[in-house]
């Protein structure tokens, strides 16, 4: 129940934020965009547009989603520790027999690490990723006749 309570916490706090500030396709990062030709706010805003969808479908990733991705993996550690503790509770986390029985909780703390060298790896593909779509967004909007710095 707990982790239904924290859930719609975190949920309800991201929906503040996005209110608050107005997110548009690229916005993730401090980008500054100028028309060199005069263009006039609605083709710079379906230019801006264009450029975003098409380096998300060339990189992979939405720098915009990110952040909410990074929320969940924040969380599931906890949700993980609920499930496990649950498991133990009703007598389903023992494994073996006699003086020999294990934990649930035991063995997954064994792969703790590992799971954290895989959350490790993801963070690492994904600056990788991220990186690729503002250098493939910069070119995109370049290509249209706009002047671009991405801080």
């Amino acid at each position: 129940m707990a982790v239904l309570y924290n859930r719609i916490y975190i949920l309800l706090i991201i929906f503040i934020l996005i209110m608050l500030v107005g997110c548009f396709p690229v916005c993730a990062a401090d980008i500054l965009v100028r028309p060199d030709n005069d263009q006039r706010p609605e083709k710079q805003a379906y230019d801006k547009n264009e450029c975003h969808n098409w380096a998300v479908r060339q990189s992979g990733i939405d720098p915009n989603r990110v952040w909410m991705e990074e929320a969940d993996e924040r969380h599931a550690p906890y949700e993980e520790q609920n499930k496990r503790d649950n498991r133990i509770f009703t007598g389903e986390g023992f494994i073996g027999a006699g003086p020999y029985w294990e934990t649930v909780a035991d063995k997954d703390t064994r792969t703790a690490e590992k799971i954290e060298q895989e959350r490790e790896q993801k963070r690492k593909m994904r600056d990788k990723q991220t990186e690729k779509y503002y250098r493939l967004l910069k070119e995109c909007l370049e290509k249209r006749y706009y002047t671009v710095e991405i801080r």
